[in-house]
């Protein structure tokens, strides 16, 4: 890599040799040049494709911004992508025509929302171009990277909760209304199942309701009451 950049640099230094003044030393102006490249956050190329992305892909989920911060977001979570670990700048005139925007302040101000929404960090503050002075921009890095699969993994994972938790509250409302509106039926004559091959004593007429004549003291019994001391209902001598 850096054979290849020495080459690269040898061949311009001698096609400029012409315009560069008398004293221009190559290895100087090599080192100066390697230093320069440390300020190189990302090629023209890649800003391009950071700006695709960020027209492209789905804005981040950060409540309480408006959309054109948001789409500002985007660009700076590409902008990082590109970037890596390292931090990025971003100009504010690209901001200007991504958004688009009428003013740079805008852009500023967006920035600034941005910063206090904790959504960017500041890593080096920029300063303005002064006369006899150069400017430089602003570092930025950009915090908030959740993931977008799993953001809406969790939000239906939780809807789904919502939903069923929903479903059976109302399942519950309706039926202890119902249970209200009905009145409870305490008739004596309980239907049993009939055992599997019948049983003595068990008539045709038994079999097929399922019903037995002696369900009332079956009834009693599972109460607690002596049946021994109770006299058939059938047997009981009318009042009066």
């Amino acid at each position: 890599m850096e054979s290849e950049i020495d080459a690269v640099f040898h061949d311009w230094f001698a096609k400029s040799r012409a315009l560069l003044p008398a004293d221009a030393d190559e290895e100087k102006s090599l080192a100066h040049f390697y230093k320069q490249m440390r300020r190189v956050r990302y090629l023209p190329c890649d800003l391009d494709a950071a700006l695709k992305r960020a027209s492209t892909l789905p804005l981040p989920d950060i409540a309480g911004l408006d959309t054109n911060t948001l789409k500002v977001a985007a660009l700076m979570r590409e902008l990082q992508g590109e970037a890596g670990e390292k931090p990025f700048i971003c100009p504010v005139n690209v901001i200007v025509r991504f958004v688009p925007l009428r003013f740079t302040e805008q852009a500023r101000r967006i920035l600034f929302v941005l910063e206090e929404s904790r959504v960017i960090e500041c890593v080096d503050r920029g300063a303005p171009h002064m006369p006899g002075k150069p400017g430089k921009p602003t570092v930025w890095r950009y915090m908030k990277t959740p993931s977008l699969t799993k953001t809406k993994t969790c939000r239906a994972r939780f809807a789904g909760v919502g939903a069923v938790t929903r479903l059976r509250r109302r399942a519950i409302r309706a039926t202890t209304a119902t249970a209200r509106k009905r009145p409870i039926s305490m008739s004596c004559e309980l239907k049993l199942k009939r055992p599997r091959g019948g049983g003595e004593g068990d008539s045709r007429s038994e079999r097929s309701t399922g019903t037995r004549q002696r369900a009332p003291e079956n009834f009693m019994r599972k109460r607690g009451v002596n049946v021994t001391q109770v006299a058939p209902m059938h047997a009981r001598e009318p009042v009066g």
